[in-house]
């Protein structure tokens, strides 16, 4: 990049480094207000006190350009600014589509790779669980290798839970409230054995949801939403045309049907 693309380029803000943290192969920048960006070795050493020039939108966007002046003078002066990486708009937007593409194609290939072992997951869930997964391939083409990874982990959790839970001392809502209140994996696995320990925020939560449906309204595990439609949405996800269930779960005090939901189980 000539010195004019970054200088003539609008969309930036300028943060003084608070510290700065030598790794392998590059830098964590340490910024103010507790934020970290870690950049490649640039050929040079940024120090604690530079302000480094970031560019882009702003927070939850890609960061596609970093300068670093010595002071806050040299930069409102636009003098001496080193370039650890900078990138036009673009630029940023072809790399970025670059990527995607190269990543779909990883998942793509990641899914046709174990598809034998994914279908052989599939097939020993329970017949709610399979029909749910049917009605996210039936809605969306690009279900099984973009997002069935992560519902089927849900799916199979859900089972275990539910299994763990469906039976025991007092009501099914205090056995699950408790599951969900316990806070180290240890107590969680007191009371789901074989729960897994790798779960994420998301992962747990939609697991339980759907852990509890199948204990007490086994049909709602075919209607409920995807795991992942709070970020994606449900047209992208699946969801749709089916109907939609009500949000609602066990805290929100949430009672089985009164329809027979025997046929669900089979």
């Amino acid at each position: 990049m000539t010195d004019v693309d970054w200088r003539d380029d609008p969309e930036y803000a300028d943060r003084v480094l608070e510290s700065v943290v030598k790794r392998a192969d590059g830098y964590e920048l340490h910024q103010e207000h507790g934020w970290v960006l870690y950049v490649k070795d640039p050929g040079f050493a940024p120090q604690a006190g530079n302000v480094a020039r970031f560019f882009g939108q702003g927070i939850g966007s890609t960061v596609r350009g970093v300068i670093i002046f010595d002071n806050h003078a040299a930069a409102r002066k636009n003098i001496l600014g080193r370039v650890v990486y900078y990138r036009t708009e673009t630029q940023q937007r072809a790399d970025d589509e670059a990527r995607w593409k190269a990543d779909e194609q990883r998942d793509r290939d990641a899914f046709e790779a174990h598809r034998s072992e994914t279908d052989a997951r599939i097939a020993a869930l329970p017949r709610v669980f399979r029909l749910r997964l049917e009605r996210f391939q039936k809605n969306n083409p690009d279900f099984r290798w973009k997002f069935e990874p992560y519902e089927l982990f849900c799916c199979e959790q859900a089972v275990i839970i539910a299994n763990a839970l469906k039976d025991g001392w007092g009501s099914i809502d205090n056995r699950f409230e408790q599951f969900k209140a316990a806070e180290t994996l240890v107590e969680q696995q007191a009371l789901v054995p074989n729960l897994d320990g790798g779960h994420s925020g998301n992962t747990f939560g939609f697991a339980v949801r759907l852990a509890y449906w199948y204990a007490t309204q086994p049909a709602n595990v075919v209607r409920e939403h995807g795991a992942l439609t709070p970020l994606v949405g449900c047209k992208e996800f699946g969801c749709l045309p089916h109907p939609r269930v009500r949000s609602r779960g066990p805290r929100r005090g949430a009672r089985p049907s009164r329809r027979k939901d025997h046929k669900w189980l089979s």
